[in-house]
């Protein structure tokens, strides 16, 4: 897990192939145009959230196997649950490999602030609980393909 602003994001930037690519789009205007919903971008995916927080009490610790997701606040004021995958216990519910997400009965272990032009980046081997902010959230997840090692 990752967690900075957009604004330093070259640090970055050689962790992944696809994050150089990921990030120039993350600090272009394009993300805060872009309509609700899922959208191909060939090396990832950017798919626009609007909903309303549900507070930490409701968030649901979830994992990714094939993705990485890179979490950007566009409005509003997200929170987002981490605890290492290797720490969580039972799985609630069957992994849904078709839309490659699986959820933990586990609570967090840390709550990360993501505030506006902020991003925390999760890795498959990272349990992480979204949308744990109170109020109003616009926000972009790109799912970015794991090259296993």
């Amino acid at each position: 897990m990752i967690a900075d602003l957009t604004a330093q994001a070259a640090r970055y930037a050689n962790i992944h192939p696809v994050f150089p690519e990921a990030f120039a789009f993350l600090n272009s205007p394009e993300p805060a145009q872009l309509p609700v919903g899922s959208h191909n971008r060939n090396a990832f995916t950017a798919v626009v959230i609007e909903t309303a927080g549900i507070g930490t009490t409701a968030a649901r610790l979830e994992y990714h196997v094939e993705n990485i997701d890179i979490h950007v606040t566009l409005d509003g004021d997200d929170v987002i649950g981490w605890k290492p995958r290797v720490l969580c216990g039972q799985p609630d519910g069957d992994f849904g490999k078709a839309d490659d997400i699986g959820f933990f009965t586990d609570r967090p272990e840390l709550w990360i602030p993501v505030p506006v032009g902020g991003f925390a980046i999760f890795f498959p081997e990272d349990g992480h609980a979204p949308l744990a902010g109170d109020g109003p959230i616009r926000k972009v997840v790109l799912k970015i393909a794991d090259p296993k090692p």
